[in-house]
């Protein structure tokens, strides 16, 4: 083997032919995930009039305040906190009270869930491991670009020609791959600015498991 030219590269690049397929299209499935959850979180009227009403909830159960002082807004964290926060009495929480509220006023916005079936599956990707693996690719390329340079190719050494039809005839794929990327987080910077959140400072995995949980905890 140590006889073999760049035998590390090659056994690396052998790796990647074998494997690039199923790690793409596992990309794909993670940033199809995020892109749906993204969409049906901006899109579902349903969860919008349940955060309206958690705002009129608590801004109604804090009445002794000033109207100055009063809410129009609230840091989505604030829903994993429903199902432990007490009212003044501590009898209920506040996800019981809205559970109930909706059920007696507006049982129609009890389903809302069914909107946002891709949020849970979103909640699980690792944000940073999917851009870690992007990147992971693209510095094998140009590695396995940088050895077809190195070694010529000649009657019985084929890893030259080989390995450099592969990368062109991958090259749509991963071309395909980075423009999904861009997509993505566009539309995820979209939805993360629509609840007042910052895209840039915010885990897509974080983002999507506030509402996992949520939704979660009002179906218990």
């Amino acid at each position: 083997m140590l006889m073999v030219p760049e035998y590390k590269t090659r056994l690396r690049s052998l790796h990647f032919k074998t494997t690039l397929q199923e790690r793409t299209e596992e990309m794909k499935i993670a940033y199809d995930y995020i892109y749906k959850a993204s969409v049906e979180l901006r899109s579902s009227k349903k969860l919008a009039k349940i955060l309206e009403f958690v705002l009129a909830m608590g801004n109604y159960l804090n009445n002794g305040q000033p109207k100055s002082h009063r809410t129009t807004s609230f840091k989505i964290n604030f829903l994993t906190e429903l199902s432990t926060t007490k009212t003044v009495d501590g009898k209920s929480t506040f996800l019981h009270i809205l559970a109930k509220s909706l059920c007696q006023h507006f049982p129609e916005l009890l389903n809302f869930s069914r909107d946002l079936t891709t949020v849970p599956l979103a909640a699980k990707v690792n944000q940073r491991a999917i851009t870690a693996e992007l990147s992971d690719l693209h510095s094998t390329i140009q590695d396995i670009r940088t050895a077809c340079l190195k070694i010529p190719p000649t009657s019985e050494d084929h890893f030259t020609s080989v390995m450099s039809s592969f990368l062109e005839n991958s090259h749509p794929a991963i071309q395909s791959l980075e423009s999904l990327q861009t997509r993505v987080m566009e539309e995820f910077s979209k939805v993360a600015s629509y609840f007042g959140e910052d895209s840039k400072s915010t885990r897509t995995e974080a983002f999507f498991g506030i509402f996992a949980d949520f939704i979660s905890k009002f179906e218990v």
